[in-house]
């Protein structure tokens, strides 16, 4: 009778733990996926120019989810830093800060441009939270005439690269 029991209760013990080990793998089932997934490089260009203090807030979220994605940079590499992989303002201190215009881009033929913000930064709001009332001094912003001309530009090839590789696309499946 006893080795019945102990049997049975042995049976009942592998059964839960298979259930535990079972359910302990579907949890971790997405993070081995991820781990396992390739890493990609594009070529992206990020245009902040309303960047008032080091929360990178405008493009921060973007960045998150391209290390998400695991796309790397083209021109470094790596997996994008959001305090770095961008053009337009980066602040540094309280009495400096740099400026990356965007037609220092390289390389050209983006893969994607993204404008998270181009208002700019105000005097004001300069390494300090949201100071209520009227607005002081600009000191960088603003979509330039040469920005837009770079964009523009790089559009055009970028459509025209897309419509080159769907025709190859529909020549290499069309059926003659």
């Amino acid at each position: 009778m006893e080795k019945k029991l102990n049997r049975e209760s042995l049976r009942k013990r592998w059964k839960i733990s298979g259930i535990l080990i079972f359910v302990v793998f579907l949890l971790w089932l997405p993070t081995i996926v991820w781990l396992c997934s390739p890493y990609r490089t594009l070529n992206i260009w990020i245009l902040d120019k309303t960047v008032p203090n080091k929360t990178y807030r405008e493009h921060r979220g973007l960045f998150w989810l391209l290390n998400y994605f695991k796309i790397k940079n083209s021109k470094t590499d790596k997996l994008f830093r959001y305090a770095r992989d961008y053009y337009g303002f980066f602040p540094r201190t309280e009495d400096e800060f740099d400026v990356v215009d965007l037609y220092s881009a390289q390389p050209e033929h983006p893969d994607l441009i993204y404008l998270a913000d181009t208002y700019g930064v105000y005097e004001q709001e300069y390494m300090r939270n949201y100071i209520p009332g009227d607005r002081s001094p600009l000191i960088y912003g603003g979509l330039t005439h040469e920005d837009i001309f770079k964009i523009k530009s790089n559009l055009k090839k970028i459509i025209l690269r897309h419509s080159q590789i769907k025709l190859k696309i529909y020549l290499k499946n069309r059926i003659f």
